[in-house]
């Protein structure tokens, strides 16, 4: 089961508010100068994050909204830390997904100072 108060200590931000919707997904709305987006998160039964689903992004083809996706999986440990290490980014038009974009994550670094 998905503790919402897990999500609440790794997002902080009062703007965000957190609903469980079952034992496998909650949704997420962030609402910033009076604009509220929403998302609705997914997770395996490890805890593990495989999918984000939005319906709140427009195309800028037509400036329409639809759905949106960012599947996860592939999770390893990469640097110490257990990541997805593959992503996808799709549209999901009235006539079919579209998915322009495919990620292999390699390499990850978290607070890195640069000289």
């Amino acid at each position: 089961m998905i503790c919402v108060c897990l999500l609440r200590a790794r997002l902080i931000d009062k703007r965000i508010q957190w609903k469980e919707k079952d034992n496998s997904t909650v949704e997420a709305s962030f609402i910033n100068h009076g604009i509220r987006v929403s998302a609705i998160l997914q997770f395996n039964e490890s805890g593990q994050l495989i999918n984000f689903v939005s319906d709140d992004r427009c195309d800028v083809s037509d400036m329409k909204q639809y759905r949106f996706s960012t599947p996860v999986s592939g999770y390893k440990n990469i640097n110490g830390y257990n990541i997805g290490s593959y992503g996808e980014a799709t549209w999901h038009y009235p006539e079919g997904t579209f998915t322009y974009g495919k990620f292999h994550l390699k390499y990850v670094a978290y607070n890195v100072i640069n000289h």
